[in-house]
């Protein structure tokens, strides 16, 4: 069948029709960018394996000669199989499959949230370590547990109730401004991705993936139950509880677990997603631009924090915290980084609290001072004093590097890999713009008080506004990075 299929190539050498790389006569997918060379081949079929480790025990093939993995044993000249993908079906077979990356992922969450509070409770002032938007006090922030931790690393929504025998407040939170938190989140799915396409290298990754979610999900329901703080001893003035949404604990295990794992399929893209569809690549490519981007921003709001100096004595909220290191605390850097994400992409930052006139705030924006002052307790503009041009033009050149490499890795047509593309990470910085946010209702027991009306208050991006300018910003970065690559290989050529 492989003499079959070699005797219909003519020449020395074959030369990627996507990127013009050459490659060996017996080679099946080029060697640089694994687009399929003359014709594909069908499952079943077999091809010499053009990997250069060892496909039992990952070895790497340093002399080009070898034979025999020096480790152990296996022949490098294993013919692979073109194994059919479709044959994975939503079973008990595909979950027993994914079961070990699920336990690796819940272990590693877990393990890290244990050492926030480990870590929180060794703080003289604990409060200054997230800066929770709750109206909560340390003794209430002492109480949470390692399962609070895991449930906010994944954004999940609260209730807060304060009350006593006078009066009643009830605090719906749809979001409490922690995206950051889902950097620990990230950090736990990736590692239970990866494992399932190392244990089960012709896995469907989306099917495992969605299985995946379906169990984080089932998994996020059930800690919302467990979790949350009562704290019975209650204070001189006030009793504080808050309770874990549990369909907002649904909603977020499913896209989280999905994209988490998902990416975490693809950190060996040489030998795991050879055989992944269009889509799948670029999904996958989506989410790892996004979640680099935000590493990069993170980077910036570090470089931007050690040259802020903040005023806290103009306002009489940041008064209150004067003594507090609440602009030098590692949350208050993470939070910018968010912020600096969104405002670099060219969204606008929205201050709408009852009774007061709406602040907006973006990179392009002329105004200041006064007006500006409201909203320096939650993003305070002079952390970006002088700085703003320069933060569009990297977060351009990195979005536009980024649409480069997806052009030398499409498979498919440019305009339907950059179309794709673009939506993933609209979708993504929505996501993530919506629990970047703070957006809370505020309710006084009418019997006690009839005339207060409730209030709502929002301090983030408005989310129809941000999906339609990350969308068009993700394209058109995209489509000229890809111009630019055309560009140079013509050049080069």
């Amino acid at each position: 069948m492989i003499e079959e299929a070699l005797g219909k190539r003519g020449g020395s050498a074959l030369y990627c029709k996507e990127c013009g790389t050459k490659n060996d006569l017996h080679a099946f997918y080029c060697r640089h960018d694994g687009y399929p060379l003359d014709e594909v081949i069908q499952p079943g079929q077999q091809w010499p394996s053009q990997d250069t480790s060892c496909m039992q025990c990952g070895t790497e093939k340093k002399d080009a000669g070898a034979m025999y993995c020096t480790v152990c044993g296996s022949s490098f000249d294993i013919y692979e199989t073109a194994a059919s993908t479709s044959d994975t079906s939503f079973n008990a077979e595909l979950g027993k499959k994914v079961l070990p990356g699920f336990l690796l992922s819940t272990a590693l969450l877990f393990v890290i949230c244990q050492f926030i509070v480990i870590y929180v409770g060794s703080m003289e002032r604990p409060g200054s370590y997230l800066q929770l938007q709750l109206p909560v006090d340390e003794a209430v922030i002492e109480m949470l547990s390692f399962l609070d931790y895991s449930l906010f690393a994944n954004l999940t929504s609260i209730t807060l109730t304060l009350g006593n025998d006078d009066f009643t407040q009830h605090i719906s939170y749809f979001s409490s401004g922690l995206a950051f938190m889902a950097v620990i989140a990230m950090l736990a799915l990736l590692p239970g991705g990866f494992l399932i396409k190392r244990l089960h290298p012709d896995i469907t990754a989306w099917k495992a993936a969605l299985v995946f979610a379906a169990g984080y999900a089932i998994l996020l329901a059930v800690l919302s139950l467990l979790a949350g703080v009562d704290d019975v001893r209650g204070h001189a003035h006030y009793q504080t509880s808050f309770d874990f949404h549990v369909w907002s604990s649904v909603i977020n295990g499913l896209f989280l677990g999905f994209i988490g794992s998902f990416a975490g399929m693809g950190l060996r893209p040489n030998r795991c997603v050879r055989n992944d569809s269009t889509v799948g690549q670029t999904v996958r490519y989506g989410i790892f631009t996004v979640m680099i981007g935000y590493v990069f921003m993170l980077v910036i709001s570090i470089v931007l924090n050690a040259q802020y100096e903040p005023h806290l004595e103009t306002d009489r909220a940041s008064e209150s915290l004067a003594d507090e290191p609440v602009y030098a605390s590692m949350s208050f850097v993470a939070k910018m980084g968010s912020y600096v994400f969104h405002l670099a992409m060219g969204n606008s930052f929205i201050a709408n609290v009852p009774g007061s006139e709406t602040v907006t705030y973006s990179f392009l924006s002329d105004e200041w001072a006064e007006k500006m002052s409201s909203i320096a307790f939650v993003i305070p503009p002079e952390f970006f004093a002088s700085s703003e041009i320069l933060v569009l033009i990297l977060a351009a050149v990195f979005f536009i590097a980024a649409g480069s490499l997806l052009a030398a890795n499409a498979r498919d047509g440019i305009v339907r890999t950059i179309a794709v593309y673009s939506v993933i990470v609209a979708v993504l910085i929505t996501f993530f713009a919506f629990y970047t946010s703070t957006n809370y209702s505020f309710q006084v027991d009418e019997h006690v008080n009839p005339y207060h009306e409730d209030t709502s208050v929002f301090f983030g991006f408005r989310l129809l506004r941000t999906f339609i300018i990350s969308l068009l910003y993700a394209g058109v970065t995209a489509a000229i990075g890809a111009l630019v690559r055309k560009s140079w290989k013509g050049v080069v050529g």
